[in-house]
């Protein structure tokens, strides 16, 4: 999976519907209202990264796929900083 995709639950790709083999889904809808920023939490650096972007390689190189990461409409900012690297549902 080379290109950004998004897409709903009702929606979703013939190719996602029966993957072969496992599919790492990460839950990544988080404001981090928390934390008192105008980030998403899910972007703050560590180590000069986003964290999620720790989340997406271990789930790439524990299944051999893109993962499929599951935003809120409020986190759009994930969007542009994955662009061709995972697959989004809402």
């Amino acid at each position: 999976m080379t290109s950004q995709r998004a897409f709903d639950g009702a929606a979703a790709p013939a190719a996602l519907a029966h993957p072969a083999g496992p599919v790492a889904v990460v839950l990544a809808g988080g404001l981090g209202t928390r934390m008192r920023s105008s980030v998403p939490k899910l972007l703050h650096p560590l180590c000069g990264r986003p964290m999620l972007a720790y989340v997406v390689d271990a789930a790439r190189t524990s299944t051999g796929r893109d993962p499929i990461v599951v935003t809120s409409p409020a986190t759009a900012a994930v969007h542009d900083a994955f662009p061709a690297s995972v697959t989004f549902a809402l």
